[in-house]
C-alpha cells in the first residue's frame, strides 16, 4: 500500500480549516438565523447550489450560518424523512450534476461525501436518527478559501 502524503497533507489542510471554521463561526451568525421572522429559516433554499430531498428541514437550534445566499458558509444541520441511504445515494449523484467534484466519500454508519467546487470545499456527514432508521440528520459544513485552489 503507497502512502500519499501530499494527498493526507491535503485532507488535513480541509479538515483544520473546517473545525476553525466551525470554532470561529461560534462568535457571529448564529443570531442571523433568527433575525428576519419572514423568512422561513427552516427551509433548505437557505442554501443555493446545494440540492436537497423533499420535506427535509434545516435544523436552526444546531446549524451556524454565516452569509446568505450564494455566499453562505458554516454549518448546516438538516433532517430529512429518508434512510441513510435514500440521501447518500442523493447526494452522491446530485452534487456531480450541480457541478461539485466528489473528493472522498466513505458509506458507514456515519457516512462521509467531500466535494470541492472552485474555491469552495462541503462536507457532508449522513448518519440515523436514533429513534428512526427511516429519519437522517445530515451535516454539511462548507468552507471557502480566499484563492481558487482548484486543480487544472
Amino acid at each position: 500500500m503507497k502512502f500519499n502524503m501530499k494527498l493526507m497533507n491535503k485532507k488535513i489542510k480541509y479538515i483544520s480549516l473546517s473545525l476553525m471554521l466551525a470554532i470561529l463561526s461560534g462568535c457571529g451568525g448564529f443570531n442571523e438565523i433568527r433575525s428576519n421572522k419572514n423568512e422561513n429559516y427552516n427551509s433548505t433554499e437557505r442554501l443555493p447550489g446545494i440540492p436537497s430531498l423533499p420535506d427535509t428541514k434545516i435544523l436552526t437550534d444546531e446549524s451556524i450560518i454565516l452569509n446568505s445566499g450564494e455566499q453562505w458558509t458554516g454549518q448546516a444541520v438538516l433532517e430529512s424523512p429518508h434512510s441513510l441511504t435514500v440521501v447518500y445515494n442523493f447526494y452522491y449523484d446530485r452534487m456531480s450534476k450541480q457541478g461539485w467534484k466528489l473528493i472522498t466519500a466513505t458509506k458507514a454508519k456515519k457516512s462521509t461525501l467531500a466535494f470541492k467546487n472552485l474555491n469552495t470545499s462541503l462536507i457532508i456527514q449522513i448518519e440515523n436518527q436514533f429513534y428512526s432508521s427511516n429519519t437522517s440528520k445530515i451535516t454539511m459544513l462548507m468552507t471557502k478559501s480566499n484563492h481558487d485552489n482548484s486543480e487544472k
